[in-house]
């Protein structure tokens, strides 16, 4: 027992370093992924992330609410994003990050290579960020989007009550959620850095969940 309780203490140390804090200045039809169907494949996939990672990972997403609301948001060039915008895919990865956070921009180039190979392998599946201080520092976003060369949009949140509630759940960044079609959080809730290659094992876990 005390070999275990001392594991998930590591693990959530590990989890807090490769993150940051998401307190910011405020003023106010399924097809399964091709080799996966089935339980041995399920279980094959949690082996490849970590029994102690994944478990971590699906109690990230008991703090969240079932389903995201309806938001309101622009892309760093002003175009709106649509509320209903995860109805465009299979599955939508919706990366949080901040222009304050190292492991958040550390990231980059994984997320630029996971969205290069989630293409290249046809799956249907969206990445987008949301910049969660991005009212507050546009114009660093935008230079770090032309910096790393982002090949996906991220949204800066429109400063209102249903908003703020949605970001209040994020309580570190990096952080990164998988909704469904029907706007519902699935499979598990990724807390800190990732690579292309864990990114890809949960997409291919939340893409045998999604109905």
């Amino acid at each position: 027992m005390k070999k275990v309780i001392f594991l998930s203490v590591i693990f959530l140390l590990c989890a807090a370093l490769c993150s940051c804090s998401a307190a910011y200045e405020n003023n106010k039809g399924t097809t399964a992924p091709a080799g996966v169907s089935g339980v041995a494949d399920r279980d094959a996939l949690i082996a490849k992330i970590g029994q102690t990672n994944y478990n971590y990972y699906k109690m990230e997403l008991g703090r969240f609410e079932k389903s995201i609301p309806r938001l309101s948001a622009k892309d760093l060039k002003g175009n709106n994003l649509d509320s209903l915008f995860y109805t465009d895919a299979q599955l939508t990865v919706i990366n949080f990050w901040g222009t304050y956070c190292p492991p958040c921009i550390e990231e980059f180039p994984e997320l630029n290579e996971l969205n290069t190979a989630l293409s290249d392998t046809g799956k249907d599946v969206r990445l987008i960020g949301i910049v969660v201080d991005g009212n507050q520092k546009k114009d660093k976003a935008v230079s770090l989007e032309s910096q790393y060369n982002l090949n996906f949009d991220s949204y800066v949140l429109e400063n209102d009550v249903v908003n703020n509630a949605f970001l209040s759940q994020i309580m570190s960044i990096p952080t990164t959620l998988l909704i469904n079609r029907k706007g519902e959080l699935v499979t598990a809730v990724k807390v800190g850095m990732g690579t292309k290659d864990e990114y890809m094992t949960l997409i291919d876990l939340a893409l045998l969940d999604v109905k």
